[in-house]
């Protein structure tokens, strides 16, 4: 399991971690539920947007979708703060 991230380059990081091991490879935190649950009003940028592009990952895609629609990076940390 791997957690990162819910902005572009976390996603990426996740796929690229996902080829990378062989077998089993599970997501950690990585749902559309997770995505709205770290608030945050940090813009992502158009240049960075497009790294979303690259993400092929069927299990990916509805949280990109999801990063697409809002233009808004997450952090996991503030999922780690609600579970205190």
């Amino acid at each position: 399991m791997k957690s990162v991230d819910l902005d572009p380059e976390g996603i990426l990081i996740a796929q690229k971690l996902s080829r990378y091991y062989k077998g089993e490879f599970h997501y950690w935190y990585m749902e559309t539920e997770d995505y709205e649950k770290c608030k945050s009003e940090e813009g992502i940028s158009p240049k960075r947007m497009r790294i979303l592009e690259r993400i092929t990952d069927d299990r990916l895609k509805p949280v990109v979708e999801r990063i697409k629609a809002y233009e808004t990076a997450r952090y996991q940390e503030m999922l780690m703060e609600e579970r205190k």
